[in-house]
């Protein structure tokens, strides 16, 4: 005899595939950003999420983080360097979504810190001009400056010969 299985009139059936889908928390983790800061990247319409109540807890799309960050990439002209996945069910490993990793990180006030910069609008233009990778998760937001894009910037003023031919 052949078992079937039978859903029951108050079960709920899931229109997504788990995997694709993961909690605030790890969404927030992966950004490196707040609850806030998440919520309204979803306003914003940058990521979906399923919201189900105000006070409920929240699923965010795992690809549409992917995505945003791309967009991010595209947006501040930093090369994508997230290795490539071996099959398509797998996910990037955390540290691999972001433009640069978090660990790879340091503030603006820290970059201007250590370039000897006392205006912000000079920083903004060494990252408009490409030759330190820097973006905002959200227009008007910190500016999050690759470490090891200052200290190579920083390396080429120092030894102008080191620099690449252009």
């Amino acid at each position: 005899m052949k078992a079937v299985w039978q859903k029951s009139s108050t079960q709920l059936v899931i229109p997504f595939a788990e995997r694709d889908w993961i909690d605030m928390e790890h969404a927030c983790k992966i950004l490196g950003a707040s609850w806030a800061t998440v919520y309204r990247l979803f306003e914003d319409g940058e990521i979906r999420v399923i919201d189900y109540r105000v006070r409920a807890w929240k699923r965010v799309h795992y690809g549409s983080i992917v995505e945003f960050c791309d967009r991010l990439r595209a947006k501040y002209a930093i090369p994508d360097r997230k290795p490539p996945l071996s099959a398509g069910f797998l996910r990037y490993r955390d540290e691999d979504v972001l433009p640069f990793a978090l660990s790879n990180t340091i503030t603006a006030a820290n970059a201007m810190a250590a370039l000897a910069i006392g205006r912000m609008e000079a920083l903004v233009s060494l990252f408009d001009e490409g030759k330190i990778e820097a973006y905002q998760l959200v227009e008007g937001s910190i500016w999050r400056v690759s470490k090891s894009s200052l200290l190579l910037y920083m390396e080429q003023i120092r030894h102008p010969m080191l620099a690449a031919p252009k």
